[in-house]
């Protein structure tokens, strides 16, 4: 039986407080009756015998298809070729044929990716993960060049001028940007590649493909000025940047990005601050090294991210339970049920407090290390600018209320 398992620890899992609020889903095969425990035992025979017949996760996807067979950015939203190609490529990683699924699911889901431009229409996020699969070239993206961590701290196009968010995306994209890293090219990648193009891949047009994006992927058509700088970097900075001896400067500005995204992972425990840039740093560790202490220590907090959910296994957006914590106790405190939840709310101040990672002070400011690192440091921040806000607010509240 799965169960939620509390305040776990594990080899290459460390914390800060004692893994308080950390929460992960286990498999307990103890767990229940012995008429549960047969029946579990019983469906885990029939997945065994019917793993190559029954596409797992598949079904889910599925589900989310539109009814012009796409997919959305989100599971209401209207089809875009950013879900629709990288949900038809899951499918087809999972097994599926270009035919399967009820009612030619994934055949629709390959027209409609095809009558909207093909795989090229995809928007920048896009065309970065279909370029590491091997299902795109980099000379078809625009630039994330790693180089940029190079330039003074003062400089206006510094990325620790940057939204954290958008930072830590970039800082794993750049690296594995500048190393040009891209996986197996396997007999199912060939096959892709001839299904999600409306011409023979190896005429495409990758320049072209640059700016190409589908008109439902556009919410922001970039301005001249921005194209004429990813032109102007593309076309000229690149080559040099690839050739001796300026590769030298990329081999540096390779070794800066590296040092962030390991002062990054060190600074939240390996846990980031979401999701998405969870996955991209994991990636970036993998690359460096896949023996690696970091990436051992990565792979240790997935679990963090895990989610049972009533259909499912699914991954959550934050492997931090603060936020959740803070909205119930906003909830029972706004329905005047402060006395009726009184050892509730008491357990949900000390978990508040325990949570915190401000010692002596609160400073919102970004921390400049003696390696010139830019981020958020636990001596001064919490799991997230915005969490740790709440807490503080709560705090004083629940202070208030006893």
């Amino acid at each position: 039986m799965w169960k939620l398992k509390i305040a776990g620890d594990g080899e290459w899992v460390s914390s800060g407080n004692g893994n308080v609020g950390r929460q992960e889903w286990v498999f307990n095969p103890t767990a229940g009756t012995p008429e549960e425990k047969a029946a579990v035992e019983k469906a885990r025979r029939e997945f065994k015998n019917n793993r190559f017949n029954a596409k797992q996760s598949a079904d889910l996807l599925m589900r989310m298809q539109n009814e012009d067979g796409g997919w959305g950015l989100h599971i209401e939203g209207h089809s875009t070729m950013f879900g629709s190609a990288l949900s038809y490529i899951c499918l087809r990683l999972l097994g599926e044929s270009p035919e399967d699924g009820e009612d030619m699911a994934v055949f629709k889901g390959r027209k409609w990716i095809l009558d909207h431009g093909g795989l090229v229409s995809i928007p920048s996020w896009g065309k970065f993960w279909v370029s590491v699969l091997g299902l795109y070239e980099w000379s078809g993206c625009n630039p994330f060049p790693p180089e940029f961590w190079l330039v003074p701290l003062c400089s206006p196009i510094h990325p620790g001028k940057m939204l954290c968010y958008c930072r830590l995306v970039y800082m794993p994209m750049s690296y594995l940007y500048g190393k040009r890293f891209v996986g197996p090219i396997t007999g199912l990648i060939r096959t892709l590649r001839e299904e999600l193009y409306n011409e023979p891949y190896h005429k495409v047009n990758w320049n072209a493909a640059r700016n190409t994006v589908a008109k439902e992927d556009l919410y922001y058509p970039h301005p001249l000025v921005q194209d004429m700088t990813w032109g102007f970097i593309h076309h000229f900075m690149e080559p040099l940047l690839t050739r001796w001896p300026f590769s030298k400067l990329r081999n540096k500005a390779l070794g800066v990005a590296m040092e962030h995204i390991h002062y990054e992972d060190e600074n939240s425990k390996y846990l980031c601050i979401g999701c998405v840039e969870k996955v991209l740093c994991l990636m970036a560790c993998w690359v460096e090294d896949p023996n690696s202490d970091a990436c051992k220590k990565h792979l240790a907090r997935l679990q963090d991210y895990y989610w049972i959910a009533e259909d499912g296994l699914k991954m959550q957006t934050f492997g931090c339970q603060t936020w959740d914590a803070v909205f119930a106790i906003q909830a029972i405190m706004s329905s005047n049920l402060c006395d009726e939840y009184g050892p509730t709310l008491r357990k949900a101040h000390e978990f508040l407090k325990a949570s915190q990672t401000c010692v002596t002070r609160y400073k919102r400011t970004l921390v400049v290390t003696s390696r010139q690192c830019i981020g958020t440091s636990q001596k001064v921040h919490g799991p997230s600018q915005l969490k740790i806000m709440d807490g503080k607010f709560l705090i004083a509240l629940l202070k208030d209320s006893r």
